[in-house]
């Protein structure tokens, strides 16, 4: 009996990863049948690196070792990881427009297992993302990665988090894909914009700065940042924050998503 019980949890955490391995494997076969939103969240980062550095050069304020390429890359990342919310959003709001939510609810999947099959696929494009434009800006410009690869990895992994837990919380409040693409459009310019991944903080009146703290895109930029410069306190206190808001924000997306998201009279 004893061997029974011990052996119960062992089986549901492998019927758990099948399942989820189920779904990420169909949600990947969904992004290659329709690449184009992906292709064009991957290529426009890298266009625009090149067009904005000489900028970023012109007004760059990152002390001693630093580089404007230091200020372009960060800024870049941030600001289009922020317009990726809309892809995030989509694959989940597509599930509710196709009335197909509910059906899988049906399934011995939880929500929690939905939502990691749904989330993976795109945690591997924004991370893909990350890597194109960190790795062109090394190539192209001479990005230095003063901090050490696992501070990047865990300033990029946070970022990535909290991305997907902001699409995760505008899909449920959106009802069309319009609507969507109106919520992310504005919020991403406007979050951009207010954590510096515009225009750099230190540039900005002092009324504003005083609020940038209030956008995730602030602690992505230090937290970028930081990692490009071996400031390992600041990219790791940052991270910290994102992670703390991906927390709080998917908290909140799962609550909607659990008690009412998936409701058909809602739909």
């Amino acid at each position: 009996m004893p061997a029974e019980s011990a052996e119960a949890p062992v089986s549901e955490l492998r019927a758990s990863a099948r399942r989820v391995g189920a779904l990420v494997r169909h949600d990947f076969l969904q992004l290659r049948r329709d690449p184009g939103p992906v292709i064009s969240r991957l290529l426009m980062p890298m266009v625009l690196l090149v067009v904005f550095e000489p900028l970023y050069r012109a007004t760059a304020r990152v002390g001693p070792g630093g580089s404007a390429i230091v200020e372009a890359a960060p800024r870049v990342l941030v600001m289009f990881s922020m317009f990726a919310i809309s892809t995030v959003g989509a694959a989940l709001l597509t599930e509710r427009t196709w009335r197909t939510w509910s059906w899988l609810r049906t399934t011995p999947a939880s929500t929690g297992e939905l939502l990691i099959g749904k989330i993976v696929p795109l945690l591997g494009v924004l991370l893909l993302q990350q890597a194109l434009v960190l790795g062109m800006a090394r190539l192209a410009f001479g990005l230095e990665f003063s901090g050490g690869a696992l501070v990047l990895a865990v300033a990029s992994l946070s970022w990535a988090l909290c991305i997907l837990a902001c699409g995760t919380l505008v899909a449920t409040f959106a009802r069309s894909n319009n609507q969507l693409s109106s919520i992310t459009d504005v919020s991403g310019l406007l979050l951009s914009s207010l954590g510096g991944a515009v225009v750099p903080v230190a540039l900005m009146p002092d009324w504003l700065r005083a609020i940038s703290p209030i956008s995730p895109a602030h602690w992505g930029v230090r937290a970028f940042q930081g990692a490009l410069l071996g400031q390992p306190g600041q990219a790791l206190g940052a991270a910290a924050v994102l992670a703390g808001l991906a927390v709080v924000i998917g908290s909140v997306a799962g609550w909607r998503i659990n008690r009412r998201w998936g409701r058909p009279e809602l739909l």
